[in-house]
């Protein structure tokens, strides 16, 4: 029996956690909606191959959403994010990198994290 970790785990997550966001990607001539995690007060990042850890604002997305955009996030980098768009809370970032955030079943049903800088 397989389990379905992007239904078991990130779709309740989301649902909860998740707010509307647009994506601009430099390949791209339409923002694409998607829903992310918002963690721009910073999260610890590891940073090169010392594994220096750094405070970094990110938001996070899920890879199946992503995929079902046909993006992929390498595609990603230098594109911008708008987190909450249309409200008095929206706030604009550019992406300036990323990271896999892999679940159980692997990198492409899991999450990626974009690290961001303030737009």
């Amino acid at each position: 029996m397989s389990i379905d970790w992007g239904a078991t785990l990130l779709d309740p997550l989301y649902a909860s956690l998740g707010v509307p966001a647009n994506l601009a990607v430099p390949t791209l001539t339409a923002i694409v909606p998607v829903t992310a995690i918002d963690q721009t007060q910073g999260i610890e990042i590891s940073q090169g191959k010392l594994g220096l850890q750094t405070i970094k604002p990110v938001c996070s997305l899920r890879m199946r959403e992503l995929a079902a955009n046909g993006l992929v996030p390498a595609n990603l980098v230098t594109g911008t994010i708008s987190l909450r768009p249309g409200t008095p809370d929206q706030a604009d970032w550019r992406i300036e990198s990323h990271q896999p955030k892999p679940n159980p079943s692997g990198e492409t049903a899991g999450e990626v994290q974009l690290i961001l800088v303030k737009a």
